[in-house]
């Protein structure tokens, strides 16, 4: 169940796995991007945890804050799409206090359609909406999910799309480059979600 509560423990908790992980995320996008994962992350789950005491029980509030957190924190282009993403999600749950995660999969894949617009991107670009499509796919395909469900989708997402190029971004002006490496929002993603297994 997904709560006001269940929330502001999530957001305390990914912050410190995106602080440890800062100067790598950095190093990883810096193969392939601007070099500032790191900091955008880091950035705006700053900012969302500075606004936790304004959290209020409406998911939808919650998610729109984020939204607006993200943007104050961050321009880069990871950090609007994230934004977008939170925005999505705010849309998604408007008036509701509670989710199930069996609600979860329709919720992504309305992320997945919005950053996938924003973006102009599809997928199989290797890109984090392939990481958020292996996550839906793998709550709607289990009938026991649980945290380890989750973050095994996401190093299956990076397994899959080893050898493959990315295929937006700055990202595929390194297309041969880019085959061996990690897409660094799928990274990210992946460290994040050992939220989960914690």
């Amino acid at each position: 169940m997904i709560s006001k509560s269940s929330l502001e423990l999530f957001f305390k908790k990914i912050l410190v796995i995106a602080e440890e992980n800062y100067d790598e995320f950095n190093s990883i996008d810096g193969q392939l991007g601007d070099g500032d994962l790191g900091i955008t992350i880091s950035k705006g789950l700053k900012e969302i945890n500075e606004n936790l005491n304004k959290f209020e029980d409406d998911l939808s509030k919650i998610f729109l804050l984020c939204a607006q957190c993200f943007t104050k924190a961050s321009s880069s282009s990871f950090g609007t799409l994230v934004a977008i993403s939170f925005m999505t999600v705010a849309k998604q749950t408007k008036g509701k206090t509670n989710l199930d995660i069996d609600e979860l999969p329709t919720i992504i894949n309305s992320v997945i359609d919005a950053v996938c617009s924003r973006g102009k991107s599809n997928i199989g670009d290797k890109t984090f909406v392939d990481s958020l499509k292996e996550i839906s796919d793998t709550l709607l395909n289990n009938d026991n999910i649980n945290g380890q469900n989750i973050y095994q989708a996401t190093e299956n997402a990076l397994n899959k799309f080893k050898g493959k190029e990315c295929k937006i971004g700055r990202a595929r002006m390194f297309a041969e480059k880019s085959k061996e490496l990690n897409d660094p929002g799928m990274y990210a993603i992946h460290k994040l979600s050992s939220t989960f297994v914690d």
